[in-house]
């Protein structure tokens, strides 16, 4: 749970992920790369990788 304002004991922030593959559902699949990964862990197809 994340807590802010004067009742956290000690709040802190971190920076947004980089961003690491971009394009549309079908041009990241095709790519092979994280996002095809995580679709595929998610729907459990086999993914091969390219490049």
């Amino acid at each position: 749970m994340t807590t802010t304002g004067p009742s956290a004991e000690r709040p802190s922030t971190r920076p947004a992920p980089p961003i690491v593959e971009q394009g549309t559902h079908d041009e990241l699949l095709a790519a092979g790369g994280a996002y095809a990964r995580l679709y595929a862990a998610q729907f459990e197809q086999p993914v091969v990788e390219t490049g």
